[in-house]
């Protein structure tokens, strides 16, 4: 295989800084985006910039394509943002959107300087979020109407729900699309110094901004080391992309339903401590 495509990307972007924003949504992602893009000059941020990748992380999971072929496509769909970072002489470039969850193996290829924050969310604020996120066409995640053939457990077939996927309601798929895309991340990260998981709740949860600075010193900006916390401040106070429905908490839910949910969560938070143990 010619890798000569490969090795002049890599070549272009050996002085500058990939870095992806990845999770499940509903994490945050929206704010980050818009965030970068105002205190710092020296980059391009994007919040799902389209085409979002959807359909590229949909074909790389089942499809299983070559990865640099799933790469040559990423380019192709960034082209134009990847040429403003060319003719702009930008030096960082920030993608917050969860379909990169499934492509870490491509920006591992494509880029020779990246970092990845992984923002997780407690499960059951996360279902409920989701559930009260209505999309500009009236569906939400995993719906009836939901347009989009979205990931499940018959992509993965060595999954445990496989074979029960086709009975399950709309929160157990939510449920199974927090644990797969968290734990497909991990899988791929785990260990490696281009990577920090983040808590959602701790990245807003009091006006010291710890878990916040701990972000910026990993992304190792100095435009952002010196951010004073009225600086951000400003920023948290506008609130971005907040769920349209108000869904009840998860501990109002019948028990049955909360069971069918926590079962799944259970696995993968199980999973997640057997990973850190051998880990």
């Amino acid at each position: 295989m010619n890798d000569s495509w490969l090795n002049s990307f890599r070549q272009l972007w050996k002085n500058k800084t990939y870095i992806a924003f990845v999770g499940t949504g509903r994490v945050g992602t929206n704010f980050f985006a818009s965030f970068f893009d105002s205190v710092l000059d020296e980059c391009i941020s994007v919040h799902e910039p389209r085409p979002d990748a959807f359909d590229l992380a949909m074909s790389y999971i089942r499809n299983k394509p070559d990865v640099s072929e799933a790469a040559q496509e990423y380019i192709r769909i960034r082209s134009e943002l990847f040429s403003r970072m060319t003719q702009e002489n930008k030096q960082y470039f920030f993608e917050s959107n969860n379909n990169l969850s499934l492509l870490l193996p491509v920006i591992e290829l494509l880029f020779p300087n990246y970092k990845i924050v992984h923002v997780t969310r407690h499960p059951e604020d996360y279902i409920c979020s989701v559930l009260g996120n209505v999309q500009a066409r009236g569906y939400s995640l995993y719906s009836d109407d939901d347009p989009r053939l979205r990931p499940s457990a018959k992509d993965f077939p060595d999954d445990p729900f496989y074979n029960q996927w086709e009975g399950f309601s709309q929160e157990q798929k939510i449920a199974w699309f927090w644990g797969k895309y968290n734990d497909e991340i991990n899988k791929q990260m785990k260990g490696k110094p281009q990577y920090i998981q983040l808590e959602f709740a701790d990245l807003f949860k009091d006006e010291s901004y710890t878990t916040m600075r701990e972000m910026l010193e990993f992304l190792q900006i100095e435009t952002l080391l010196h951010l004073d916390n009225n600086a951000l401040r400003q920023h948290f106070s506008i609130p971005r992309n907040i769920s349209i429905k108000k869904i009840e908490s998860f501990a109002t839910w019948p028990a049955s339903r909360q069971e069918k949910c926590r079962l799944i969560f259970n696995y993968f938070q199980h999973k997640r401590e057997l990973n850190k143990a051998s880990g």
